[in-house]
């Protein structure tokens, strides 16, 4: 690998992993790419970073080392915001894992994929608190009374407490706030009304 070619490989490496990532959790075929830096002779270090190169490729090849992007991350948070049956971290790593930079450029990528006008909130662990701002398709009862929701992104909100909630008036813009609470359950409010329900998302 010429030398030339060593810091902008280093740095792509740097941004695939999350950047903010620390030694202590970054995959060893990385963290040993990365020590090559530290090597002082010049021709030392252009054989450890072909050496570590080859060796990152290899486990690139093997499927021991997956390359996920943030957008790739946010993507799937959004789709699976809600769901109590499905794991993240079974498909994805963890946002703590690739770094708080990692996990403050996401918040912003995810608030841009849910629409204009949207927020993310997050836990110090990197995962999504709550959204705010989501704009709501329509609002309807089901035949037991309970508030059915459906966002613009194709997510369905059903209540779950007891409440009676009032509906949006015909015509209204509204958006909904949804936030983790406890036991894995959440709250949702929308804009219209000051009440917040509990609900579960049901697609």
């Amino acid at each position: 690998m010429p030398q030339s070619a060593l810091p902008v490989f280093a740095a792509f490496v740097l941004a695939a992993v999350g950047g903010a990532a620390s030694a202590q959790t970054q995959p060893p075929a990385v963290s040993e790419l990365m020590a090559c830096r530290t090597v002082a002779d010049a021709n030392e270090r252009a054989r450890c970073f072909d050496e570590r190169a080859a060796a990152l490729d290899q486990a690139l090849q093997d499927g021991a080392l997956v390359v996920v992007d943030a957008a790739a991350i946010a993507e799937a948070e959004q789709r699976s915001f809600g769901l109590p049956t499905f794991s993240a971290s079974a498909m994805l790593p963890s946002l703590s894992v690739l770094g708080s930079g990692a996990a403050a450029a996401t918040a912003a990528e995810l608030a841009e994929e849910s629409g204009p006008g949207v927020e993310v909130s997050r836990r110090a662990d990197g995962e999504v608190q709550a959204l705010t701002g989501l704009p709501v398709t329509h609002a309807y009862h089901a035949q037991d009374g309970k508030l059915i929701v459906v966002l613009e992104n194709g997510q369905t909100w059903r209540q779950t407490d007891t409440r009676r909630m009032p509906l949006p008036r015909q015509g209204d813009i509204i958006t909904a706030e949804i936030q983790r609470a406890s036991m894995g359950s959440f709250m949702l409010r929308l804009s219209h009304h000051h009440y917040a329900m509990r609900a579960r998302r049901d697609s």
